[in-house]
């Protein structure tokens, strides 16, 4: 004989595990959006800094930032003992500045030099600060060496994506 209910068992075994993964969920949101506003608290003062993303209506963990006179690209490239990208995920693969930040209302110039952060489950504090402290040092360096003028040589100029690249005239 069929009950008329056979899933009423189910649902209430699924309840239990549900309710614990949407409170685990919530737990690392708040989480990695703690180390996130760390990380903004930590680079706030740096010169020539924005942060891209809303106050409030974001990602939690999701650091999106540009910096005046730094080439995103360069930086990702001066930050070996980070995981971070440039730009923005929907135009990564195409190096050109991102739609979505040039409809925010960056220049070009803003867009390419913008890196993006995550932070999720297992991060901790000492890799937020760490990342703060290592793009404060990549920073300066990169604005130090711009500073100096082109690299030496003859036939360098700006490429596609803000880099430079040998041989073009």
């Amino acid at each position: 004989r069929h009950t008329r209910y056979p899933l009423v068992t189910g649902v209430q075994t699924c309840a239990l595990p549900i309710s614990l993964a949407a409170a685990e969920l919530a737990a690392d949101a708040a989480q990695a959006e703690s180390l996130a506003a760390r990380l903004r608290s930590a680079l706030a003062d740096l010169p020539g800094l924005r942060f891209n993303d809303h106050p409030s209506a974001r990602l939690p963990g999701l650091v999106s930032l540009s910096i005046e006179g730094v080439e995103g690209e360069s930086l990702v490239d001066a930050l070996p003992e980070l995981a971070v990208s440039s730009g923005a995920a929907c135009d990564s693969a195409s190096g050109e500045p991102s739609y979505v930040l040039r409809a925010l209302g960056l220049p070009s110039e803003l867009a390419q030099a913008t890196l993006r952060i995550a932070f999720g489950r297992f991060s901790t504090p000492a890799e937020a600060d760490l990342a703060a402290t290592a793009i404060r040092r990549a920073v300066e360096r990169l604005r130090t060496e711009d500073a100096s003028g082109p690299p030496p040589g003859e036939g360098w100029a700006v490429g596609e994506a803000g880099s430079r690249r040998e041989g073009a005239h």
